[in-house]
């Protein structure tokens, strides 16, 4: 049986072979923390409804590729303005996320980790 997996090019020019890519990676880890966190402080109230972003950053290369898996909106690259309004536009997405998908209600005063 022949394993699945993505070829990527680091910024040193070496191929590195991985079973998931990197915005697989991202949401994955994101979602394990967040259950984590909600399962070690599950008696707090600020972790009870908590948002969490998770981008992808490339900060050598203008990314250009598209594909089912790569999410736009959670980008940084080198064509990208500022480090903040990032930060702030990958919290905007995953916000929207949660509202339509998950239909939890957002706390007035967001707990940023």
């Amino acid at each position: 049986m022949s394993k699945w997996y993505m070829v990527f090019t680091d910024r040193y020019g070496y191929e590195v072979r991985k079973n998931e890519g990197s915005f697989a990676q991202v949401t994955g880890n994101m979602f394990s923390l967040k259950n984590i966190l909600k399962s070690k402080f599950r008696n707090n109230n600020h972790f009870k409804n908590m948002l969490i972003a998770a981008g992808v950053v490339f900060p050598d290369i203008e990314f250009n590729s598209d594909g089912e898996e790569i999410i736009q909106e959670i980008i940084y690259d080198q064509k990208s303005e500022g480090i903040s309004q990032y930060i702030n536009n990958i919290f905007d997405y995953w916000r929207t996320q949660y509202l339509q998908h998950f239909r939890i209600r957002i706390l007035k005063k967001l707990l940023i980790i």
